[in-house]
């Protein structure tokens, strides 16, 4: 079995990940982001920029509380509800997910 080494990026919020994208996207594959975060740029939006911007990198997007309506994420992301568990995201990039209620609508 081979296994993945994953790099993580952490920002503080969806502007400060906006902010450091241009220079560290060649190198992200999967974009993992809660709806609610501090700052202007919401999880959602945060989204769209990113499949807009960089096209190749997966999107998942993640709420307790909210569930997200016709548009509000790009076709390509994904929608986990918490509480969700690692197997969710870690398989997400290799398989499609395990949960009917993932699926963005």
């Amino acid at each position: 079995m081979k296994m993945r080494v994953f790099r993580t990026y952490e920002a503080d919020n969806g502007d400060a990940a906006i902010a450091m994208l241009p220079e560290y996207a060649h190198t992200i594959t999967l974009l993992f982001s809660d709806v609610d975060m501090p700052g202007d740029t919401k999880g959602f939006a945060l989204a769209h920029h990113v499949a807009e911007n960089y096209p190749w990198i997966e999107i998942v997007i993640g709420s307790g509380h909210l569930r997200p309506k016709a548009g509000d994420l790009p076709d390509k992301a994904t929608f986990v509800s918490k509480p969700f568990n690692a197997q969710m995201i870690h398989g997400h990039p290799r398989e499609p997910c395990p949960m009917a209620s993932c699926r963005s609508p």
